[in-house]
């Protein structure tokens, strides 16, 4: 199959509640059929979102994930000129404890930036 059939990508708001049509996360698990290569990328700039989001993505019964890009807001100086209280209360490692989890625990790769 062509590979511009098979890649998507939807501007549009989203939902963290797991029933709700815009959530990605149900999105996904509706879409998916065996043998899918599934990339998932997550950069919503609301940690609250975010953080529901991947719980989700960490939860039983999730859709089968081979690698997930994640931008996390964790609270840094040098980001603080741009986003003043983006991740506040966040640590780097808060990030780094969440992502050594989801590999271990769901055994795909997490790509953190910045």
């Amino acid at each position: 199959a062509d590979l511009k059939d098979r890649v998507h990508f939807f501007h549009r708001p989203i939902s963290s509640e797991a029933n709700h049509t815009d959530n990605p996360v149900r999105f996904v698990k509706q879409l998916y059929t065996p043998g899918d290569f599934v990339v998932f990328k997550l950069d919503v700039d609301h940690q609250a979102l975010e953080g529901a989001i991947v719980k989700q993505l960490l939860a039983e019964g999730a859709p089968p994930v081979a690698e997930v890009y994640f931008e996390y807001h964790h609270w840094h100086p040098f980001m603080r000129h741009w986003f003043e209280d983006s991740g506040r209360g966040t640590t780097l490692q808060d990030v780094t404890r969440l992502f050594v989890t989801a590999r271990s625990t769901r055994k795909f790769l997490w790509h953190p930036w910045p």
